[in-house]
């Protein structure tokens, strides 16, 4: 179709250049044949020999005149390909519209959640290596808050899956009022979520995520027989000692182990050594 365009417009161009040509020639015969046949009305000698000359000029200039009448008809051919090319364009113009915002839908349900309608774990992993080289290059500090829903598989077997989705809808909610327009907050899977806060240090991510945990506590406390609470781990990207882009989910997860263990509905931020270089390992939390 592209092609076809081109050849169009290409034709268009050189249809004006030959109709621009045929106008000229036409208006130099013109003027070559008043001017001969000028001519010829002074040199005749006599009537007979005046018409037979005059006859001949009008026949060329016939010609001349038939000759710009057929150029004239091509021009019109290619208007009316050219209207026909405008039309063609405008619908692929509509098409291609179509195309993007069917794109957009597809992406969107890729990277999105279906039930809450937050951005998935693919899309986790496509902000994380995004933040993670902005802290590459800026050193702003870079933060992970894992939350897990407290004893989400007793609440889906007491009160079925459908209330299951609910606290996971209100939990969203809950969530997502409180965050800034540059933090990601995502669900990892199941009944866990994740927050990548960018710019947020150590300390107030801690105090970011007790506000988290508190409003899920007080957004939940109205449900019929059901009393829902998280649990959050807490991890922030070190200047050093960093194996991979998801050691930051590593952490977090181990800081989200120690605070199921340590009662639920609280938040635990990573272990690190006395050096605080390096996250230290705590066994027997699983």
């Amino acid at each position: 179709e592209l092609a076809e365009i081109a050849s169009l417009i290409d034709g268009a161009a050189n249809s004006q250049a030959s109709q621009r040509e045929a106008g000229r020639s036409l208006s130099e015969q013109m003027a070559e044949r008043c001017d001969s046949l000028a001519g010829s009305v002074e040199s005749a000698r006599d009537l007979a020999e005046l018409k037979g000359q005059v006859a001949s000029q009008l026949g060329q200039i016939r010609e001349s005149l038939n000759q710009y009448q057929r150029a004239e008809a091509d021009s019109e051919t290619l208007t009316d390909q050219l209207a026909q090319l405008a039309s063609r364009v405008q619908q692929m113009e509509h098409e291609a519209e179509e195309n993007r915002e069917s794109l957009r839908r597809h992406q969107h349900k890729a990277l999105h959640d279906p039930l809450t309608q937050l951005p998935n774990r693919e899309a986790y992993d496509e902000r994380l290596a995004h933040e993670v080289k902005r802290w590459e290059r800026y050193g702003h500090p870079l933060t992970l808050a894992v939350c897990d829903v407290d004893h989400f598989k007793r609440i889906n077997d007491q009160f079925g899956h459908q209330a299951g989705d609910r606290v996971l809808k209100v939990i969203s909610k809950a969530i997502r009022r409180r965050l800034r327009e540059v933090d990601f907050f995502g669900r990892y899977g199941g009944e866990e979520f994740v927050v990548l806060l960018s710019g947020t240090d150590a300390g107030g991510a801690q105090t970011f995520a007790e506000r988290l945990r508190k409003a899920v506590q007080t957004w939940v406390s109205d449900m019929e027989r059901l009393s829902v609470t998280v649990s959050i781990g807490v991890s922030t990207r070190k200047p050093e000692g960093e194996t991979s882009i998801h050691s930051l989910f590593d952490r977090a997860d181990q800081a989200l182990y120690r605070a199921k263990a340590q009662g639920r509905n609280r938040v635990a931020m990573e272990l690190t050594c006395h050096t605080g270089e390096a996250p230290c390992v705590q066994a027997g939390l699983s």
